[in-house]
């Protein structure tokens, strides 16, 4: 069976190619209405700079001297700079759980089973809240009128303060409710006691007392999605009176997750075990397979000039997220550890970075990409740009590609001795992390 899809229809390199194509029209600056620019003197600065946090072997003055040039001599957002460098120089690439937000079964046990059924339970378990995770990991704002009088007391908040690690850590809780189930509280099947039972092919089902359960999912409603999820997300500051968390778009992301139990169910025997052995350890045959079976996740367009374009950001996410929670990503983490390899890809360096808000808010800020006159105003006012309209388009596909061309620079400069491997899941994580920490300290422009 071939496992590796050519590189005509794989879906990775489809992003990389669709991305390619609207990043050659002509740019702003050339008279063209491309309105992003991909700096490559800002590029090759940042990747000396993070190449050096890589190796902790470059001189930080020389590197701030660079980068104090570049801000002298080309832009006027020097105000952060500090606390950029300070980011870059703190921060290792981190892993999947870093903040302790997401749900790892660490704490599941099972006294009647088989320690090697109770890993694949274990598995099994991770990656079904992996995929209710990235199914609604999308749009945290803005809300509606209708979405405030629904879940908030307040009829007229400042600003939502709900954030991705919130609702991580929300279906942490919710998947951890039944983590301690005793022998009487769960039906017994005296196989799950017999390893000799058991091989990498062996399918594996959720049981009916985990809340995350395919069988469980298909009969949610958005009433029950929020009633389970509000009293979860966490208390609002007193300081910020009128502030509210609330979780805008719910019935779509209930029909998504409704959307992914029922393909698990049909097609795939109720296990998400299943659905990514069909992968045999290509992270990009998975994306395909993600794609075929989750229309939800088609992050794709066709633009004003009729080209295709592809980004396939949360597809990509689900993918780099079961590769780093269960494949051997973490293997000093201090996480569970897991015998089975469904999740150790063998291609993970075909992933692209998972063009999203953050990640090119930090490259501009950094002045790898610089924006044409009206879209700067634009962004620096707080409009919000239209879903793939061609703003949008630009911004994405120059963050595809400027991260794919910082993972080039990293790669040729670090010392071959440190078997780090660079590629673009690590980078966006590594980039994501700087820029979400530089927000919260009020330091990102």
């Amino acid at each position: 069976m071939q496992t590796h899809l050519p590189d005509s229809i794989s879906p990775c390199m489809n992003v990389r190619r669709s991305c390619g194509d609207v990043m050659k029209d002509i740019s702003y600056e050339e008279g063209g209405k491309r309105s992003v620019i991909i700096d490559e003197t800002a590029m090759k600065l940042l990747a000396e700079k993070v190449t050096g946090s890589i190796l902790e072997k470059i001189q930080n003055d020389a590197v701030e001297n660079n980068y104090n040039t570049r801000n002298d001599n080309t832009t006027s957002k020097s105000n952060s700079a500090a606390a950029v460098d300070e980011c870059i120089d703190n921060l290792n690439f981190a892993s999947w759980d870093e903040e302790n937000w997401h749900y790892c079964a660490s704490k599941f046990h099972r006294p009647q089973m088989s320690i090697k059924y109770l890993a694949k339970q274990k598995f099994e378990r991770v990656a079904l809240y992996i995929m209710v995770m990235d199914c609604i990991n999308f749009c945290f704002w803005p809300v509606t009128e209708y979405e405030v009088n629904l879940t908030s007391s307040s009829s007229s908040p400042k600003k939502n303060l709900l954030e991705y690690e919130h609702l991580a850590g929300a279906l942490r809780e919710l998947a951890s409710l039944d983590d301690k189930c005793n022998g009487d509280d769960v039906p017994f099947d005296e196989s799950e006691n017999d390893d000799a039972q058991f091989d990498e092919t062996t399918i594996v089902c959720a049981e009916d007392s985990y809340i995350l359960a395919p069988q469980n999912l298909i009969k949610l409603t958005e009433d029950s999605f929020l009633k389970m999820l509000m009293p979860l997300l966490p208390s609002t500051p007193g300081n910020q009176a009128g502030d509210t968390y609330i979780i805008p778009n719910a019935k779509e992301r209930v029909r998504l997750i409704i959307e992914m139990a029922q393909a698990l169910l049909t097609f795939h025997d109720g296990s998400a075990t299943a659905f990514v052995g069909k992968a045999g350890r290509s992270g990009d045959k998975l994306v395909h397979l993600i794609l075929q079976y989750l229309p939800g996740f088609r992050d794709a367009t066709v633009d004003a000039q009729g080209r295709w374009v592809a980004f396939y950001k949360r597809a990509q996410i689900l993918v780099a997220d079961l590769w780093a929670a269960l494949g051997d990503r973490d293997v000093d983490s201090g996480k569970c550890r897991f015998d089975i390899n469904l999740c150790n890809f063998l291609d993970t360096s075909k992933i692209t970075t998972f063009a999203d808000y953050r990640v090119p808010q930090l490259l501009r800020n950094l002045g790898v990409l610089r924006y044409s006159p009206s879209l700067s105003k634009a962004v620096d006012d707080g409009e919000e740009i239209d879903a793939f309209s061609p703003d949008e388009l630009y911004i994405r596909a120059s963050t595809v590609q400027a991260v794919d061309r910082l993972v080039d620079l990293v790669s040729k400069n670090v010392d071959k001795k440190t078997q780090t491997d660079i590629n673009a899941i690590k980078m966006d994580w590594y980039l994501w992390n700087i820029g979400e920490k530089l927000d919260r300290e009020g330091s990102l422009e």
